[in-house]
């Protein structure tokens, strides 16, 4: 009776264990599936800072240009004032071209 009690114990002790270490295996999958999401989520926000970084690159260039254009658009202006100044007006020929520019001018 002793022995059958001792038996029944180690089986139930063995069952334990077997759900035990079902649960692990279980847990184990969980794990490894949550761990795939991650990678993937990493990949993506990896692939998305790229694209970011892109977008910005692009966009200084697009600034500097501009900037670029600013710059010369202004050199233009203060040299058509130059050009036109007061004293070197008394000319009709030179004044007619430099209404020319004056208007232009405020175009750019």
């Amino acid at each position: 009776k002793n022995e059958k009690s001792q038996l029944c114990k180690k089986e139930e002790k063995v069952q334990m264990l077997l759900g035990d270490l079902k649960t692990h295996t279980e847990l184990k999958k969980q794990y490894s599936v949550q761990v795939e999401k991650y990678t993937q989520l990493h990949k993506e926000h990896n692939q998305e800072q790229l694209q970011c970084d892109d977008i910005r690159a692009k966009l200084q260039q697009k600034q500097a240009a501009q900037n670029t254009q600013m710059k010369q658009i202004k050199e233009l202006k203060d040299r058509i004032d130059d050009l036109c100044a007061e004293k070197k007006t008394s000319n009709k020929e030179y004044r007619n071209v430099c209404e020319e520019l004056k208007n232009e001018k405020s175009q750019l």
